[in-house]
């Protein structure tokens, strides 16, 4: 079961579900690889650039990006709030204390059912029933991965959500989870198509549009179009700085474009080679190994590849985002390598990173 898919339902519940069972305003996101709480009055007027929370004590505003949100309650009717609670506990036994698989599934369909009938119990506040469609969706998602009977169902719920979320903060998850579920149909340029019509939306910042840049090419890469890939990162590549947080990203991303013939695979592990040769930062480290793990991949060499993304896993995993990159390639490289019981083992710590 891909967690990833909750990260905006189910990652925050640890911190804040029992703190009270009336559901005030509170803002849980992502800063530095921690979990944080904002608790105040939220204002949402400009949505896809900035969350603002004013506290209920004291007088400075907590400015939040969207994109970093993991989840949002709201203000909700007294008759809402224990229901809504209910639901949450749920997720959190879902992503806490299930025991196995079986646990989690359960108490992911007790939250999802709860979530359904609270859609209907929420009309009048335009909010808090969105944010119940919104839970739907990502919940319906989350149960269907791997489930080729319910991923149709799954879709058509986030790409309803999409269109209704375009001016929310619900839009970035929507979206990474649409595109997963494309990937399981093999639909990789949809799944591109859903980070392009993301960037495009008025008001998101050039930090997220690159953001999107570098998921649309990787799904391109999947698609096997390698070309059209290299093309967009050349391009948005000469309008950076090497000083922009996301050069590097784009950098080695394009690095990758380029190995997919035989001379352009040996070229490309030559460069990577030199680069993490004369590296010492370990994130950096960490992202030079698992370029060269995804280039090993694209030449089908799981083999090598394995040991790259063994560097991530049990060296260089200060870096979150990179240490779970190089997990859902474990999970993967075991699966090719006929090794089922490992691609198990890193998939239940792929899990258990991605509750964290």
């Amino acid at each position: 079961m891909n967690f990833r898919l909750l990260k905006a339902g189910v990652l925050g519940v640890a911190l804040f579900v029992f703190a009270t069972t009336a559901l005030a305003q509170k803002v849980a996101y992502r800063e530095k690889d921690k979990i944080i709480e904002a608790n105040g009055t939220i204002d949402e007027s400009d949505p896809l650039k900035v969350i603002k929370v004013k506290p209920n004590f004291g007088t400075t505003v907590k400015e939040v990006k969207p994109n970093t949100v993991v989840d949002i309650q709201y203000e909700a009717k007294a008759d809402l709030k224990k229901a809504w609670d209910g639901a949450w506990r749920s997720e959190w036994v879902a992503a806490v204390t299930a025991k196995d698989a079986k646990g989690r599934r359960e108490a992911l369909l007790a939250a999802l059912k709860a979530y359904q009938e609270l859609v209907d119990k929420a009309a009048g506040d335009p909010k808090v029933q969105r944010q119940m469609q919104y839970k739907v969706a990502i919940l319906t998602a989350n149960l269907a991965e791997g489930d080729k009977t319910q991923n149709k169902l799954a879709i058509d719920l986030l790409e309803k959500h999409q269109k209704a979320s375009s001016n929310s903060w619900q839009v970035f998850s929507v979206v990474d989870a649409l595109a997963r579920l494309y990937v399981e149909t093999n639909e990789f340029e949809k799944a591109a198509g859903a980070f392009d019509s993301m960037k495009k939306l008025p008001g998101v910042d050039e930090t997220v549009k690159n953001d999107c840049e570098l998921k649309a090419a990787d799904y391109l890469m999947k698609a096997k179009k390698h070309a059209e890939a290299a093309a967009r990162l050349t391009k948005i590549l000469a309008t950076m700085k090497p000083t922009d947080p996301s050069y590097e990203a784009m950098r080695l991303k394009l690095i990758l474009c380029k190995a997919n013939t035989p001379d352009g695979f040996k070229e490309a592990i030559g460069d990577l080679k030199k680069l993490k040769d004369g590296a010492k930062d370990e994130n950096k480290l960490a992202m030079f190994h698992n370029t060269l793990g995804d280039c090993y991949m694209l030449g089908n060499q799981p083999n090598d590849a394995k040991y790259e993304y063994l560097y991530v896993d049990l060296i260089y995993n200060k870096d979150r985002g990179q240490h779970l990159r190089a997990l859902e390639q474990l999970v993967q490289v075991f699966k090719d390598l006929k090794q089922l019981d490992k691609s198990k083992d890193y998939m239940q710590k792929l899990e258990k990173l991605r509750t964290q």
